[in-house]
């Protein structure tokens, strides 16, 4: 039976027998309005059909759930008009002052709303794809680093910059944490894969480019196993070395890459130039820091091992080849997993050769050869080489690179220099301590260090690289005048530290 709320009754006292009746004051409005709506009760015959529409309305607020209250309290203009003329203003005064949002999307709105979330995951799926893609292909360090050093690093590492004769590795160094190799050895052996990379990271697409050796095309290259392979090979060089160390590897391959570019590269193959390469990567690998003199002296167990010749330069190609091939090698460092085995045949055979090659005891031949080799050649109208002496062109190009400090610009010769005494220094050190004959250059006691390099430069340096000259213009009209410089700089320091003394 509803109960009827006597309107004579003061509202406290109808609220107190609200309470007895144990009903809320939402249950005594609804059942009042339902009663007065009732059309038996003698109330609704009196209502106006405005004021019958208004308790309806009422009542509907009463039972609608809490979260639908809020329109409510919003003006019925404002409503209607946000809901039937789509009106935009009306929308953001109803939803940003009333929380409510009215409008009922049209076929039209909704597909055009569908059309744009659809358009926006696809924008999404390729970027995530586009990362992937950087993921698999571009070297994981580079993606590590933070925004400022990738800009910088990618400029360091373009094609027009890594051909610089006046590069400077130690920047490398310093930008990448420690792994020039790496950084240098991907740049350049995926190339121009690597630079259009680094440039699209660095959201300057536009500089996309098809300069480079094109090596992952031309032997079905892994980028995954190309850069583990560099990564493992950069470990297990001596970060200790003052000389002998990844970042003199880097400069190797750098500088090889700097004689290629001015005009080296036409004289040899994509295989050859690419075992090449892999040949600076690895050609100090293990490197004690002392020399073969050291080893034979001292009767060390590689001199005992490789009967006292060329003992540093035979173990650094049986270790570069026991990474990829010994028994123990691993899968995800065999670089020539896509690569035909005539052509591993190959890769190998020049890579050992430009490896030995490296042994500064052969360094007078070397030159002679390559005397030779032009001589034989110089009535040719154009110069091309047979395989032999494609090897030995490559072989001598990359100890060219390896002996190139004292031909680089200002600084980075002193550098060099420097590091380069400070482990000769250290080797008679150990020789003294051994009782052993202390090898040439190697007494700090005696060494003079402006006339080390003077020697070094007139009878090795530049006389080589007039021989390169000949057969390279460039290299005669661009290194030349360097190292000619580099020798009256130190003539000057000499000529300083005598005055001194």
């Amino acid at each position: 039976m509803t109960m009827q709320k006597d309107v004579s009754v003061p509202r406290d006292t109808w609220f107190r027998k609200s309470l007895k009746d144990n009903k809320s004051e939402w249950d005594h409005s609804l059942a009042t309005i339902e009663s007065i709506l009732s059309p038996s009760s003698d109330a609704f015959a009196a209502l106006s059909e405005s004021q019958r529409t208004g308790l309806n309305r009422m009542k509907q607020m009463l039972i609608k759930p809490p979260h639908q209250r809020e329109s409510s309290h919003i003006p019925i203009e404002l409503l209607t008009m946000s809901k039937d003329n789509d009106d935009d203003v009306c929308d953001y005064i109803v939803s940003h002052f009333g929380g409510v949002v009215t409008r009922k999307r049209s076929l039209k709105s909704f597909v055009k709303a569908t059309m744009v979330a659809s358009s926006f995951i696809k924008v999404l799926t390729a970027k995530h794809q586009k990362r992937q893609s950087f993921m698999n292909n571009c070297l994981r360090e580079f993606l590590e680093l933070d925004e400022e050093k990738q800009q910088r690093v990618s400029e360091i590492l373009s094609w027009e910059n890594l051909t610089k004769w006046g590069f400077n590795i130690f920047e490398l160094d310093e930008l990448t944490g420690g792994k020039p190799l790496l950084f240098v050895g991907w740049a350049l052996l995926d190339s121009p894969h690597s630079q259009n990379l680094m440039a699209s990271m660095c959201g300057n697409e536009q500089q996309s480019s098809n300069e480079g050796y094109h090596f992952k095309k031309i032997f079905n290259l892994s980028t995954t196993k190309l850069c583990a392979f560099i990564r493992s090979v950069e470990a297990d060089y001596n970060r200790e070395n003052p000389y002998h160390n990844n970042v003199h590897a880097a400069d190797v391959v750098q500088t090889l890459h700097s004689l290629l570019q001015m005009d080296g590269a036409k004289f040899a193959s994509s295989i050859k130039i690419f075992a090449t390469f892999l040949a600076a990567i690895c050609h100090d690998i293990h490197h004690p820091g002392v020399s073969n003199t050291y080893q034979v002296n001292s009767r060390s167990d590689l001199a005992i091992v490789y009967n006292d010749t060329s003992v540093l330069e035979n173990m650094h190609a049986a270790k570069t080849f026991d990474k990829l091939m010994g028994k123990n090698c691993q899968p995800e460092l065999n670089l020539f997993d896509g690569v035909l085995r005539r052509q591993v045949d190959c890769i190998r055979k020049m890579t050992v050769c430009a490896i030995l090659h490296t042994d500064m005891t052969k360094h007078f031949t070397a030159v002679n050869s390559m005397k030779a080799m032009a001589k034989r050649h110089e009535n040719d109208k154009t110069l091309t080489f047979d395989e032999n002496e494609e090897n030995i062109f490559l072989s001598f190009l990359l100890h060219v690179a390896d002996i190139s400090n004292a031909g680089k610009p200002g600084s980075l010769s002193v550098n060099w220099a420097d590091r380069c005494l400070e482990e000769f220094f250290a080797q008679g050190d150990k020789e003294k301590e051994l009782n052993l004959p202390v090898s040439p250059l190697c007494d700090r006691e005696t060494t003079s260090r402006p006339q080390s390099q003077i020697g070094f430069i007139k009878f090795v340096i530049h006389p080589t690289y007039v021989v390169l000259g000949e057969m390279l213009p460039l290299v005669k009209a661009n290194i030349v005048p360097i190292i000619k410089k580099n020798l009256s700089y130190w003539e000057q320091v000499l000529m300083q530290s005598d005055d001194d003394n």
